[in-house]
């Protein structure tokens, strides 16, 4: 295969260039710290290898019905395919659709569950697929709430004890699939008793936290934990607001929800910007062909 030639302009790499400058100036090393700079160096890093280009490419140009990987990161381990519709969205100024951010969830699981592999002390996170809020909020959208459409979706979850317990977590990590034309991301940060929502256009996700809240309640009530009525009603709410990173076209949306939870699942500040979306986009096609995160 003949190698694709890297797509930059003298321009862009000034760009990059002015962008990591930033980057290092912001961040104080110490001792304590170098391993988180190394988190957002490697974050950051450039895909720019001709042969990973021409890889990315290919799959961007893939065939509509080409199945390009299969995992099972569906519903009881049920099997997700990607095909070519699905990986030619990746390539910029597209919306992603729900295989893609669903086996991108699936990935961030697997490097959870292998990370407290080696460390078996470390709090468990999960990673909900996108139909997480579709169940919750059947039949008649944000309206309504049926907490018996996910009430056996904490089952799901085999990496606390008891199993199945959400407030055993660490953090819950929900996208959002907002009538087919927006991504964001909910977050239930178990451990530090808060709800917050990401949203890089800016939205308040309102009734997304008020259904995550309730269903945290439902959930105590359902596992008989003591004063479940009021067990969430301290934790902080943070809606969505333009304070965190922000799109810049009207197609970043589900790159920047994949993103987003996978700095948070690394503790890591959000520190990118539109500016990151395209480099992003390769460095996503990447892990889904190898089915493993860079």
């Amino acid at each position: 295969m003949p190698e694709c030639p890297v797509p930059y302009s003298e321009e862009e790499i000034e760009i990059w260039q002015d962008r990591l400058s930033e980057l290092e100036a912001n961040i104080m090393v110490s001792d304590e710290d170098e391993g988180d700079d190394d988190a957002y160096a490697s974050m950051l890093t450039r895909i720019t290898d001709p042969a990973e280009m021409a890889r990315i490419h290919e799959a961007w140009d893939a065939p509509t019905d080409q199945r390009i990987i299969a995992a099972n990161a569906g519903a009881g381990g049920s099997e997700i395919v990607v095909f070519g519709k699905h990986t030619q969205r990746l390539s910029p100024a597209s919306w992603l659709f729900d295989e893609v951010i669903n086996v991108y969830m699936f990935l961030l699981q697997e490097r959870d569950d292998e990370l407290r592999r080696q460390d078996p002390t470390r709090k468990p996170s999960h990673f909900f697929n996108s139909y997480f809020f579709e169940k919750m909020f059947e039949p008649d959208g944000r309206n309504s709430y049926d907490y018996s459409q996910i009430k056996r979706w904490s089952r799901k979850i085999k990496s606390t004890t008891p199993k199945g317990d959400v407030f055993e977590l660490d953090k819950m990590f929900i996208p959002v699939n907002i009538s087919n034309s927006h991504w964001t991301l909910a977050v239930a940060f178990v451990k530090e008793k808060k709800f917050v929502y990401y949203d890089s256009m800016g939205g308040s996700g309102r009734d997304y936290i008020a259904g995550l809240k309730q269903y945290f309640k439902d959930e105590a009530k359902a596992k008989g934990k003591a004063n479940w009525e009021t067990i969430v009603d301290d934790w902080e709410v943070v809606l969505g607001s333009r304070n965190t990173p922000q799109q810049s076209n009207g197609s970043d949306c589900g790159v920047f929800t994949s993103t987003t939870a996978n700095y948070l699942a690394q503790d890591l500040e959000l520190r990118f910007s539109s500016l990151d979306a395209d480099n992003f986009r390769r460095r996503m096609t990447l892990e889904l062909l190898e089915l493993q995160l860079l």
